[in-house]
């Protein structure tokens, strides 16, 4: 019998593959997609999946049943949310070079949200995190069957003005959560 503990490495592997595929750009540079913390080299523009304050995920789970009754597998139920961050900066003058620090900022949180709201729509597009690594889908997929969203928590961070790069430009982040439920079964 195949007891799965969990779907959630699947679902960040997931959304890294789908987030990856859409092949988002900012300012004509390829986005860059990290699974976890990028580390100190991080590009000027990146999306993180997972890893936002060291959490990568958090939720419940319930048992539904624990043993077989009337030859029905066992099954619990998981619901959780996988925390992902879009990190935009902007130089202190946008690409023409005659721009405020104003028009800056207004620019890495415009582009910030046109990330998040094509992230949104390549889900929408694939409500069943359908990819290489997921196969079919991790929702219809593998051991169980369930759902994914956009939502939960969203959050917009701007330029911190403690931060050292605050003299050289603009930063727009935005945290946002994909929620995941998912009723595991065994086999």
């Amino acid at each position: 019998m195949t007891i799965l503990t969990t779907s959630i490495p699947d679902a960040i592997d997931a959304i890294v593959a789908l987030a990856r595929a859409l092949d988002l750009t900012v300012g004509g540079d390829p986005l860059e997609v990290f699974d976890g913390w990028p580390g100190p080299q991080a590009p000027d523009n990146f999306m993180q999946v997972g890893g936002i304050d060291q959490t990568a995920a958090s939720g419940t789970q319930e048992w539904m049943s624990l043993g077989s009754t009337n030859g029905i597998a066992p099954a619990r139920d998981e619901n959780y949310t996988i925390k992902c961050g879009v990190f935009c900066f902007v130089g202190g003058a946008d690409a023409d070079a005659t721009s405020t620090t104003d028009d800056a900022q207004k620019t890495a949180r415009d582009n910030a949200f046109t990330i998040v709201r094509a992230f949104e729509t390549g889900l929408r597009e694939n409500p069943k995190l359908a990819s290489a690594t997921a196969g079919d889908g991790l929702i219809s997929g593998g051991l169980g069957t369930g759902w994914v969203a956009f939502g939960g928590q969203i959050e917009l961070q701007e330029t911190d003005p403690t931060n050292p790069r605050a003299g050289m430009g603009r930063e727009a982040v935005v945290l946002f959560e994909v929620g995941i439920f998912k009723r595991l079964y065994s086999n």
